[in-house]
């Protein structure tokens, strides 16, 4: 997976370059503790709710300019689809 480059997806590892992903599905932004956000994700007025994953995934930087330089999108929804059922999928 990817997006294990800059992010655990349990809550119990210590942070990386980003935020763990354990319960994104649901949560508000900038809202994990130990983990410094930008400015604009700690004053996000805003769920990470499946459609908004779903753009995200699709293409970070014109949804979020500036956050995940490195991560281009996925440009299949069929993958999209795959990785926002492992993310809501309960930590094992």
């Amino acid at each position: 997976m990817r997006c294990a480059a800059c992010h655990s997806t349990r809550a119990a590892d210590r942070p990386s370059t980003g935020p763990h992903l354990e319960g994104i599905v649901g949560r508000k932004a900038g809202a994990v503790t130990n983990f410094t956000y930008s400015e604009r994700l700690r004053k996000g007025d805003f769920i990470w709710d499946e459609a908004r994953i779903d753009a995200f995934l699709a293409a970070p930087q014109s949804t979020d300019p500036g956050m995940c330089l490195t991560f281009r999108g996925l440009a299949k929804a069929e993958d999209r689809a795959a990785l926002l059922a492992y993310l809501k999928a309960p930590a094992s």
